[in-house]
């Protein structure tokens, strides 16, 4: 239940900044996400964005350009957090 109800708190969360984003640039919006942390987890577990997009069926253009910080779309910050073990609740400012 606290799984479901954790889940449901961070879903909330992104379409409260999905909201947001409506007509604001990428630079304001990356200034919403602490995105390199994500980064950083990546390079200290030693996956390359290859790895990542092939064990969560992504492109590996969409996980360079999201942990760079070019596009930041909600659902996949959570997919890569959720895969790099770091909690939404760090990233999101």
């Amino acid at each position: 239940m606290c799984k479901y109800m954790c889940y449901s708190k961070i879903m909330a969360q992104i379409n409260q900044h999905l909201s947001k984003c409506a007509g604001k640039t990428v630079q304001e919006v990356k200034a919403m996400y602490l995105i390199e942390i994500l980064e950083k987890k990546r390079l200290e577990k030693g996956l390359s964005y290859t790895d990542i997009a092939d064990k969560l069926g992504m492109h590996k253009v969409t996980v360079s350009r999201t942990l760079r910080g070019t596009t930041l779309k909600p659902r996949t910050v959570k997919r890569l957090a959720d895969f790099l073990g770091v909690e939404m609740e760090r990233i999101v400012q």
